[in-house]
């Protein structure tokens, strides 16, 4: 019965690993499809900051550059500066540092973004923008305004963090919730939740604001 037992536990743990093995392995082909077809929309310029990864769509004398929220990259400014276009504004649409082909050395602290967001007008030869700062680019585009006003026309807050979160600050429960919302695992499943059921997934991603975003 014992010797049994012990195959049948075997058993199961050989299965359960293979199964994870499987989902680990389609989870990094997703990744590597997404990421590649992210590079195939941006360049990556080398500035007095760093290496900056960025797009730039539309013409206009009206210039925006946005700083992305965490979990993203350039391509949600282009989505957002789609948008805008049509009424001849220029969207400055950067990775900031630690995001896709940005690295992290480029700017690692809120100002130091802020410094490469004037590196990166630098190269391209344009004086001052609008400059939006959205959830978790709140920071690092409040710094932009505030050290360099001559280049900021206006400021946009949306939904923007004000003051950083500091991993180091964060107690053992807190660190292991993040890693887990911000895994490969997570980011595959949410991605295929709400090309599969996208009502469902906004109506648990964002339980207070759902309705709005679904009218």
């Amino acid at each position: 019965m014992m010797s049994r037992n012990k195959v049948i536990i075997g058993a199961t743990l050989c299965t359960v690993l293979l199964l994870s093995c499987t989902s680990t392995t389609r989870i990094e082909e997703w990744k590597s499809e997404r990421v590649a077809d992210l590079r195939q929309g941006s360049v990556v310029a080398r500035t007095a900051a760093g290496l900056v990864e960025y797009a730039v769509i539309g013409e206009g004398s009206v210039s925006i550059l946005e700083s992305h929220g965490s979990m993203s990259t350039y391509r949600e400014a282009v989505v957002m500066g789609e948008q805008f276009t049509q009424y001849g504004i220029r969207m400055i649409c950067p990775s900031r540092p630690g995001y896709l082909r940005t690295p992290l050395s480029t700017g690692k602290t809120a100002e130091e973004q802020a410094d490469t967001f004037a590196a990166l007008l630098d190269n391209l030869n344009i004086e001052s923008v609008i400059m939006i700062g959205a959830s978790g680019g709140g920071p690092s585009a409040l710094y932009f305004a505030w050290k360099y006003p001559d280049r900021c026309e206006k400021l946009i807050l949306i939904s923007a963090v004000i003051e950083p979160l500091l991993y180091e600050e964060l107690n053992v429960v807190q660190r292991f919730m993040m890693k887990r919302a911000l895994s490969d695992r997570a980011g595959y499943r949410n991605y295929h939740r709400l090309e599969d059921e996208p009502r469902k997934a906004i109506e648990r991603l964002f339980p207070d604001s759902a309705g709005k975003i679904l009218e």
